[in-house]
């Protein structure tokens, strides 16, 4: 509806994007998935999210480990730093370890 203008017979679609999403820290990354999707379920959750790397995702860091915990102590909980629509419900996501973003707010008493 707004980001639609039609003039007579023509109709112009504008992106839904504007402005611009930068890389905050140097230990984040970028994802990028659909709101309707498995992946929005599980990274927008209030209660967090895991993820291992070469496993994905996870609501639960045991659903990323093998037989015995393998793997346990790769998994670490992660969060959005910003976020970007960008058209039909599509979301650029920055994402960082909590444990590094944390070392940032953390007092130093050296």
């Amino acid at each position: 509806m707004f980001n639609t203008y039609n003039a007579g017979n023509t109709n112009l679609k504008i992106n839904a994007c504007s402005g611009g999403i930068y890389k905050t820290y140097k230990e984040s990354w970028f994802i990028n998935f659909s709101l309707n999707s498995n992946m929005a379920d599980k990274i927008l959750r209030k209660e967090g999210c895991y993820y291992r790397p070469g496993y994905g995702y996870s609501i639960s860091k045991y659903d990323l480990v093998g037989r015995g915990n393998d793997g346990l102590e790769k998994v670490k909980e992660v969060e959005i730093l910003q976020m970007i629509i960008c058209g039909e419900k599509e979301v650029l996501a920055e994402v960082i370890y909590k444990e590094d973003f944390k070392k940032y707010f953390e007092r130093s008493d050296t």
